[in-house]
């Protein structure tokens, strides 16, 4: 290489699996008030999801699937028009266009003598109150035990979207919610991470100063009779210094 200036830059593409969100609702608050950047209920009649460390209904008793705390809602009413939604802050793939994205959690859907709540899950990329669109449904599935779910969000990489948990009440003993997760396989948006400053040749004054001082030069020590010389501070010359080439850039002196 000539006598110059230089940086090298390594390029991270982000190649491998990577786990960018969890949430496992241990210390999390669900939140009445519109948000960006927190969990958002809402719903349509008088029940709503919340967090607790159990599910308990009569003399049945329900725990987290991880941890000390879950998401519940549980109600003896049933009616297909009562609509209660967990609603994610917002997420921002647009760094991760052409990648693959997968939703995780757990749920639970259990019985109360034969009546089962349903769980869908919607996305939108317009806000936290819709429009939705149904990704998934556990369509009034009995499930006693917390069951893991993946569902490929791959078609939103490149996008902001929201996710709702809705439940749909029908008597059931409740629905739970634990260890959300999202997790992205595949190039991110491709960044260089540059290094300092690599000087061949050259020299640069860069404190005000005394120039037979090596802390005011950029490569901590004074120049050579070979180097290039660029002054870009207020320099001091106590006799005689011998460079290859002098450059005083403007406000220099």
């Amino acid at each position: 290489l000539p006598n110059g200036i230089y940086q090298y830059g390594v390029s991270n593409n982000h190649a491998s699996e990577e786990e960018v969100y969890n949430e496992g609702f241990e210390s999390s608050t669900l939140s009445t008030e519109e948000s960006t950047n927190g969990w958002f209920v809402y719903t349509n009649w008088s029940t709503n999801w919340s967090v607790k460390t159990s599910s308990t209904l009569g003399g049945s008793n329900y725990t987290p699937y991880m941890g000390e705390k879950a998401a519940f809602i549980s109600s003896t009413a049933s009616n297909n028009n009562y609509l209660s939604y967990l609603v994610t802050p917002q997420f921002d793939f647009t760094e991760y266009d052409g990648s693959k994205i997968t939703l995780n959690f757990h749920y639970i859907t259990p019985s109360w003598k034969g009546d089962i709540n349903t769980l869908n899950v919607k996305i939108s990329t317009t806000s936290n109150k819709g429009e939705w669109t149904q990704l998934w449904s556990s369509n009034k599935t009995d499930v006693t035990g917390w069951t893991k779910v993946e569902l490929d969000l791959s078609e939103y990489a490149g996008s902001t979207f929201y996710i709702a948990f809705e439940n749909v009440i029908g008597a059931g003993y409740c629905t739970g919610l634990d260890e959300v997760s999202i997790n992205v396989e595949g190039s991110k948006e491709s960044r260089i991470e540059w290094s300092g400053n690599i000087y061949k040749g050259v020299n640069v004054f860069a404190q005000d100063g005394d120039m037979n001082n090596g802390n005011n030069w950029a490569t901590n020590s004074t120049p050579s009779v070979n180097d290039n010389v660029i002054i870009d501070a207020n320099a001091v010359i106590n006799g005689t210094v011998e460079v290859n080439s002098l450059t005083i850039n403007e406000g220099a002196s």
